[in-house]
């Protein structure tokens, strides 16, 4: 009976390869079939006119299969997907950031579909894209559609004015952070909405120091209270204790965000930053904002580390009765003419182009700086286990207390840890 069973499901594989293995090349004369899609990247109309477009194109490849869109918001997206599942309709595929889902047990493993006909639609993608999103057991249950690495940003015109070079490593990072300061620029721009990011830069680099696993942090298994993560707190409060950030960062009591910085011209003033939209906003080209990957922070000689992290990590629902029009869908996604549209046309964010997955998609300096080792894969340090959502809210409340100096470091981990564990 079990060779029978493992017969069955081979034949239901074969099955499902035949649609998809071709990434959505041939038109279909079956059935009907519809699809439902919830998108959370509606921030700017055009990333939600991206994925209805890309529903579309994939109705006019196979006409008998139709996908239905339905937008929300990243906020509001892991509430929407846990209401339609227990209402008993779970959306066939679906973005989330958050890895709830996949231990759940309620996300298709795409592995046997990456690895099918000679592991055609894995040749398609980077490697590290493909390694960040195994699993330990080889499964890999999201689909990333960009790249986003948090690089080094710096404002070449103050760096040429002060005869700066771009740092490699702390000792560096702090002498430009310093020249900065002194010239009467504030070093490193980073506000509110920004603010883990920068953590998370750092929690990477310091967990590849110490050898931990991503995999094992994000999913629960790493205490908050060991070195990779104190050491990355210690290094954020330095910063700010050196003078590095905004003497008006949110965490210090300050209320200045993107719209203060917009409408007092900080953004010009900044030596390293973070946002690109903030600095081209201000009237900045885009050929004056240089990129280069995040200096070494950890002391340890010779550690490369970049964070991987895709925004939205795509998801199919085990329970959709078209898994091979639901994974089909997801491939078409990544194909080089879909990516190719998303770097260029609309996810504009970039200049010159968003890091895509798909390798034949040509890209500019700035995005190649993104490629590189992996040490996370779809989700972030504050994203552990089923507690995931909350270790955000969290963040936001013991970040001013750090700043501040109301808490240690070792005393913020041990918070971190206490959601961690439950206890």
């Amino acid at each position: 009976m079990k060779r029978f069973a493992s017969v069955l499901a081979l034949l239901a594989l074969v099955a499902a390869t035949a649609v998809w293995a071709t990434g959505g090349e041939e038109k279909d004369k079956v059935a009907a079939v519809k699809l439902t899609l919830l998108n959370s990247n509606t921030e700017k109309p055009e990333r939600a006119e991206f994925f209805t477009r890309l529903a579309e194109k994939y109705h006019e490849l196979h006409p008998n299969v139709t996908i239905e869109v339905t937008g929300t918001s990243f906020t509001d997206v892991n509430t929407n997907i846990l209401t339609a599942i227990n209402a008993g309709t779970p959306y066939d595929v679906f973005t989330s950031t958050s890895p709830i889902w996949i231990n759940k047990g309620v996300v298709l493993n795409l592995a046997p579909y990456l690895e099918a006909d000679g592991g055609a639609w894995k040749k398609e993608l980077y490697d590290s894209i493909i390694q960040g999103l195994t699993q330990p057991d080889g499964s890999v249950y999201a689909m990333s559609l960009w790249m986003d690495t948090t690089p080094l940003l710096y404002h070449k015109e103050i760096f040429q004015k002060l005869n700066l070079k771009v740092p490699t490593n702390t000792a560096e990072f702090f002498a430009a952070c310093d020249a900065l300061k002194g010239a009467g620029f504030i070093p490193f721009q980073v506000h509110g909405s920004m603010s883990d990011d920068l953590l998370n830069v750092f929690t990477w680099q310091f967990a590849a120091k110490y050898n931990v696993k991503a995999y094992d942090v994000v999913q629960g298994k790493v205490p908050m209270t060991d070195p990779w993560f104190v050491d990355s707190l210690k290094f954020y409060k330095d910063m700010n204790d050196r003078g590095y950030l905004p003497p008006n960062f949110w965490a210090m009591g300050g209320t200045e965000g993107r719209t203060g910085y917009a409408t007092s011209k900080m953004a010009m003033r900044f030596g390293f930053y973070w946002d690109v939209d903030t600095q081209k906003d201000m009237g900045m080209p885009y050929d004056n904002q240089g990129v280069a990957a995040f200096p070494n922070i950890t002391g340890t000689a010779g550690l490369k580390v970049y964070k991987t992290l895709s925004l939205q990590g795509v998801m199919v629902s085990k329970a959709t009765k078209s898994p091979e029009h639901a994974v089909g869908f997801v491939r078409f996604m990544t194909n080089k003419d879909n990516q190719d549209d998303m770097a260029y046309k609309y996810f504009g964010r970039y200049p010159n182009g968003m890091p895509t997955v798909n390798k034949a998609v040509k890209l500019s300096p700035y995005a190649l700086s993104y490629i590189g080792d992996i040490a996370s894969g779809v989700a972030t340090p504050y994203y552990v286990g089923d507690v995931s959502l909350k270790f955000g809210d969290l963040w936001m409340q013991q970040l001013p207390q750090l700043m501040q100096g109301k808490a240690t470091a070792e005393q913020v981990a041990a918070e971190f840890e206490k959601l961690r564990t439950g206890k």
